[in-house]
């Protein structure tokens, strides 16, 4: 098609240019992004936090507040005036080492708040996905922290038992943490920068 634009500086342009509207019309939507597949044997570990759940799901998902309570990470690299949602990364230091995560969900059954981390590109295991499974009990929340997860091929699978036992350390000591923040006198709530938006079912 043809057509023509005025410019006060250079007069009339005509140009050629062909209508995307159709072309965009003929894509398909991508299809629904594929639930992380759960290990059957998963590392977990369970704390009740006197707070509602969705004030513990604003901790563990807003990225705003990670670094108050998750002291492993040396620092964290993400995009603040974006919402935190299934499919963003962001990056953490960790031991000197820069990690990528993406944020995803699962189903765990109905009434309970659901956010998950994969780590991509894991040296000991093939794949890994932590989950916060949040439940409310009254105005308190029962927390379960899983971490799901494939072994690579042999002989690396002999890497897995290392992971686990490490993996297995850490956790009670982070559910301690979430606890001691989301229940520290004065605890309000932070900007929604960073902040995951819970999946609708």
């Amino acid at each position: 098609m043809e057509a023509s634009t005025e410019y006060e500086d250079f007069g009339t342009i005509k140009y050629r240019y062909v209508p995307l509207g159709p072309l965009k019309a003929s894509i398909p939507d991508p299809p629904p992004p594929r639930p992380f597949e759960k290990s059957d044997n998963p590392i977990v570990a369970e704390l009740m936090m006197d707070r509602t759940a969705s004030e513990v799901y604003e901790l563990v998902s807003n990225f705003d507040l990670r670094l108050q309570w998750n002291k492993s990470v040396e620092d964290l690299r993400y995009e603040a005036d974006r919402v935190n949602r299934t499919g963003t990364r962001h990056h953490c230091v960790i031991g000197g080492a820069l990690i990528e995560f993406e944020t995803i969900t699962n189903d765990f059954g109905e009434g309970r708040l659901v956010y998950g981390e994969r780590i991509l590109h894991s040296p000991l295991v093939d794949d890994v996905a932590i989950y916060y499974i949040l439940e409310a009990e009254g105005d308190s929340t029962h927390v379960r922290l899983e971490v799901h997860y494939r072994p690579h091929p042999f002989p690396r699978s002999l890497l897995a038992p290392i992971f686990r036992f490490g993996f297995g350390r850490r956790l009670p000591g982070i559910l301690r943490s979430i606890k001691k923040v989301a229940e520290r006198p004065g605890q309000h709530r932070p900007p929604t920068t960073g902040q995951h938006r819970p999946p609708t079912r």
